[in-house]
């Protein structure tokens, strides 16, 4: 591999699940519609985001976080959605984004091999802690978005399994970024 990619670390959504989660804030969209929504298919949780960087090393980077992903011995991990959030505050927001619950201990696990596994190949760690979070939205403009409570949806809680990590390739244009496996992690079934 040749040339700059812009890349993140993510856990992607089943689609099922994703079409769920844009049925939950469809009146929020009506009510909301100078913010950028994400789409439906493109919904997914950040692990981190590693901006553009040269594909060789993207490269190693992989196969670093593959050895550790599988000494980790990770298995699928039961998640679900909450409620809406917004960074900064749900009363002034610029992101809008559905809290996840569930079992988010081994969530940050695996956030923090990717920080570790960043760091290592020289991409800044993030100064804010990890937060796992699915974005819905963000702000158009420079200023915050004043949300009414009466606004925000109930979310019915939605439940699933992830079961892999995935490095995605991010293309901006100009209908919104395209995004592209990279590489994808399987974590091993439970057995129950």
């Amino acid at each position: 591999m040749n040339g700059i990619l812009r890349s993140f670390f993510c856990i992607e959504l089943p689609p099922a699940v994703q079409k769920k989660l844009w049925q939950t804030v469809d009146t929020l969209r009506l009510v909301l519609p100078d913010l950028k929504w994400v789409s439906a298919n493109a919904l997914h949780i950040t692990l981190k985001f590693l901006g553009e960087q040269e594909q060789r090393l993207l490269e190693d980077l992989m196969r670093s976080f593959e050895k550790r992903i599988a000494s980790s011995g990770q298995d699928v991990i039961a998640l679900s959605s909450s409620a809406l959030g917004a960074f900064p505050n749900i009363r002034t927001a610029r992101t809008l984004f559905a809290e996840l619950c569930g079992d988010l201990v081994p969530l940050k696990a695996i956030a923090s091999i990717v920080e570790d596994v960043s760091a290592e190949h020289g991409i800044p760690r993030e100064k804010r802690p990890f937060k796992p979070h699915i974005t819905l939205a963000r702000t158009r403009r420079t200023e915050t978005v004043i949300i009414s409570p009466k606004d925000i949806p109930l979310f019915s809680k939605i439940e699933w399994q992830a079961t892999s990590v995935t490095l995605m390739k991010s293309s901006l244009t100009p209908a919104g970024p395209i995004y592209t496996p990279l590489k994808i992690w399987e974590f091993p079934a439970k057995v129950f």
